[in-house]
């Protein structure tokens, strides 16, 4: 994986970084053959504190790898691989040492090979495989990454296999707050296969069923979708109606919360 590509490169510890005042520095490495490996900066002469940009080259002197450090020491921001022949091999968006987003994948000719998405270091969600730049198979994975779906297209994009089952796959996490209010931070997964636009709708009810707010979100071409709200104690369902258009099951998707939080399809 293209995550383990820095490891590997370059593998470091900042446990021992202070910031203060020290300064930065420029630094270097190379291979035995004298030709230049990384060039990097670093604070003071602990070169394990790296900021700003970091270079990884093959002994060919063709770039290996960028990677962005912000003032922590962590990687944040768009990292970029390539083959040993120059030809990009992929990107991570990184925050904080955690990819986070889209993450994409190249063969050695420059032809896409795979689309993915990362949420707090794991795959999830949908993710797309291509031949000849079209997709040829997609899937779909929960937070645990279990494959709920996947599908298999021919070349001119029909759906020649399909295995699971797909709708939302949500994860609500409730944080008490004062003065009798609950916290609810709520991500919500949903697959989105070659489809045009979309909306959800959120209701929220209270436990006599009457609707206490309510929100109307463009989730087009968003896998994952987070939000959160602050209910009083009598937050009891939250309703979400998934108006979008899906060009294989041409249909949407009402998924109905208990008291508990869990859910069912309606």
């Amino acid at each position: 994986m293209l995550q383990k590509i820095a490891l590997i490169s370059f593998i470091l510890c900042c446990f021992a970084c202070k910031n203060g005042k020290s300064k930065v520095r420029n630094g270097e490495s190379y291979y035995p053959s004298g030709k230049i490996k990384q060039v990097y900066k670093y604070l003071n002469d602990n070169d394990t504190c790296l900021v700003d940009t970091f270079y990884s080259y093959y002994e060919n002197g063709k770039l290996e790898a960028k990677i962005v450090y912000d003032s922590s020491f962590k990687e944040t921001g768009l990292a970029k691989f390539y083959h040993p022949n120059g030809i990009l091999k992929g990107t991570i968006n990184y925050i904080k040492d955690i990819a986070q987003g889209e993450q994409i994948r190249y063969d050695s000719l420059g032809n896409l090979n795979s689309k993915g998405f990362n949420f707090n270091g794991i795959n999830v969600g949908d993710e797309y495989f291509y031949k000849n730049n079209k997709v040829w198979t997609y899937q779909y994975f929960d937070f645990s990454r279990n494959l709920l779906t996947s599908i298999e297209y021919d070349e001119n994009g029909n759906i020649t296999k399909q295995e699971g089952d797909r709708g939302f796959i949500d994860s609500i996490k409730v944080e008490h707050i004062q003065n009798g209010f609950n916290l609810y931070k709520i991500f919500i997964l949903q697959p989105n296969p070659l489809r045009t636009s979309n909306k959800l709708i959120a209701n929220y009810y209270d436990k006599q069923g009457k609707i206490i707010d309510h929100d109307s979100l463009n989730t087009t071409g968003i896998p994952l979708i987070h939000f959160q709200k602050k209910f009083k104690s009598n937050f009891s369902k939250l309703t979400l109606i998934d108006t979008q258009y899906d060009s294989i099951l041409k249909k949407s998707f009402t998924w109905i919360y208990d008291n508990n939080m869990e859910y069912a399809p309606k």
